[in-house]
């Protein structure tokens, strides 16, 4: 059974199937199955976007979770673009101070209206789950556990004839990246995650506009 998940930008078609993390060993039989990424990386990845989402919206660490965003991201003409976000004003992409207020804006208006003690209290989890089953064998986490997708995506997934955003990213990004979708609420929002020299960064964030 095929199912297609349509975001800004992106095209992603895969075939359904779902595995389950995140027992003793099962981050080396699922690096197998990530194209292009070993064990080593996919711990690393897994934890730093737990650290991130944690600091977020558990801990309401704004600043914390700025340091996310790499040295790309102030630089991201794309960034946060999506019809839906608002953040940043399309006559001010090419600014980085805008960029670097837009995140801000972002992540403070989406932490939740009370304090939450999990990641469980902040997140949809039937959303995360049926997002997680979209993506076969490019899925890296257990989105009941987690609440949240994290998925290893290519630059052939782009839709093409897209907008000026995907291109722009189109001709940014690595082959290969990281995809974090984060279900809050009835909505969700995302974050393009590349390496920067030993560790991960947000290169890039969203919204999914329905």
């Amino acid at each position: 059974m095929t199912i297609a998940l349509v975001v800004p930008g992106f095209v992603v078609v895969t075939m359904l199937s779902c595995w389950s993390l995140p027992l003793p060993g099962r981050s080396e039989v699922r690096a197998l199955q990530v194209r292009g990424t070993t064990g080593s990386e996919l711990r690393a990845i897994q934890q730093t976007v737990h650290s991130f989402l944690k600091a977020w919206l558990v801990e309401r660490d704004v600043e914390r979770a700025k340091s996310a965003f790499g040295r790309g991201a102030a630089q991201n003409e794309a960034m946060l673009q999506a019809p839906c976000a608002g953040f940043i004003k399309a006559e001010d992409r090419h600014s980085e101070s805008a960029r670097r207020e837009g995140i801000e804006r972002f992540l403070r208006d989406f932490l939740p209206r009370q304090p939450v003690k999990s990641l469980g209290q902040a997140l949809n989890r039937e959303l995360a789950v049926r997002m997680g089953r979209q993506f076969g064998t490019q899925l890296a986490n257990d989105p009941a556990t987690d609440r949240y997708v994290l998925a290893r995506l290519t630059k052939d997934q782009f839709s093409t004839g897209s907008s000026e955003g995907a291109e722009y990213l189109r001709n940014a990004l690595p082959h290969g990246f990281w995809v974090s979708f984060v279900p809050i609420g009835d909505g969700t929002v995302y974050f393009v995650w590349v390496s920067e020299g030993t560790t991960w960064r947000i290169f890039h964030a969203s919204l999914v506009c329905m």
